[in-house]
């Protein structure tokens, strides 16, 4: 199975919607990051001193995890009104 992972699951977004449920959950991001010695962890994990991510690699890979197996699953999660154009199929 191929896992891509977006820009879209580093944003800075996910601190505002985290932020709107709970203020206080991101301060518990670096329990969910493993410490670890860099040379032992698998390259992913890696350091990226380029990166211009705000929310730690661990937390962003569950993000992908997770919209990959609704995607997997058929399960499409949207935000707003789904505006349904005039051809769209009304037996769905």
């Amino acid at each position: 199975m191929l896992i891509i992972f977006l820009q879209a699951d580093f944003s800075r977004n996910w601190l505002d919607l985290y932020r709107s449920v709970d203020p206080t959950f991101i301060n518990h991001f670096n329990s969910l990051c493993v410490k670890q010695d860099d040379s032992l962890r698998p390259p992913i994990f890696s350091p990226d001193e380029n990166s211009t991510a705000d929310i730690p690699k661990e937390v962003a890979y569950r993000i992908c995890a997770i919209r990959e197996t609704f995607e997997e699953s058929g399960v499409l999660i949207l935000r707003g009104p789904l505006n349904v154009g005039d051809n769209a199929d009304e037996s769905m």
